[in-house]
């Protein structure tokens, strides 16, 4: 998957916006397949037969029933990936085909501080810190919401 948003990046050029279509481009199907599954399940629950038999229409059958108990464990798979999303970009624009410089990002900064290693070790390791830090919460939190969400306790 990544070999095709190199790809994608490196046919578009370097920007922010390629960089999130090309993200999203091959992310997405894995997205689905999680959501596809998680309405399955659902969808052949004994409460969603129970529905159908009091004459609920299929909308209310999925605002209702299927999407509250769909979006939780989607949402904790989202904020768990949100950390990789970060390492990624940052990557792109580490080895020059994502965000590039004037534009703010960790991945950029980090390339243009390279140079100033021996002089300036503050310049690589703030940005590094930052990204670490960032990707760690990201974690915690989807941890933390898988465990407040659960359904199964």
């Amino acid at each position: 998957n990544m070999v095709i948003a190199i790809a994608f990046i490196g046919i578009m050029g370097p920007s922010i916006t390629n960089v999130i279509l090309s993200l999203c481009i091959t992310k997405w199907a894995e997205y689905a397949r999680i959501t596809r599954g998680l309405v399955q399940i659902e969808r052949h629950a004994e409460y969603i037969t129970f529905a159908r038999m009091s004459g609920a229409s299929n909308l209310r059958i999925l605002s209702r029933y299927i999407l509250p108990n769909v979006l939780p464990p989607l949402l904790i798979v989202i904020i768990q990936h949100l950390g990789e999303t970060i390492i990624l970009v940052a990557s792109f624009s580490l080895i020059g085909i994502g965000v590039q410089p004037p534009d703010p990002e960790w991945g950029a900064i980090l390339l243009s501080s390279r140079d100033f290693l021996q002089t300036a070790p503050w310049l690589l390791i703030y940005p590094g810190l930052a990204i670490f830090i960032t990707v760690v919460l990201f974690n915690y939190i989807g941890d933390a919401l898988r465990d407040a969400l659960d359904v199964s306790r």
